[in-house]
């Protein structure tokens, strides 16, 4: 994978640059994003956990949002890792784990 290019991970899954700098999706430890069918006051919030790993360091878990108002990127080791998206697309009742994939770039 390259630089600025998006890409999805699993829950667990990991993606790596070349020098090194890598990206793991941990999960979902909060999701309270307004489902389609519903109707709601604001768009709610998702919190996407990953495991950032710097070229020769230790791993930093980070967390990244959907919703705007919260922290959607993070800046490690001189990367920006930052969360595009993240499917599916809320839904009432709960979301298995598994289905989760999170949309990402590093910059």
């Amino acid at each position: 994978m390259r630089v600025g290019e998006e890409f999805a991970l699993a829950p667990g899954d990991s993606a790596r640059l070349a020098d090194g700098f890598a990206v793991r999706f941990t999960g979902v430890s909060e999701d309270g994003r307004c489902p389609r069918e519903v109707q709601c006051v604001w768009e709610g919030d998702a919190t996407v956990t990953v495991e950032v790993t710097a070229a020769g360091a230790s791993p930093v878990t980070q967390e990244l949002h959907t919703s705007r108002r919260f922290a959607a990127k993070t800046t490690v080791g001189g990367h920006v890792v930052a969360l595009v998206g993240l499917a599916p697309a809320a839904r009432r009742g709960e979301v298995p784990a598994a289905e989760y994939r999170a949309r990402l770039t590093i910059g």
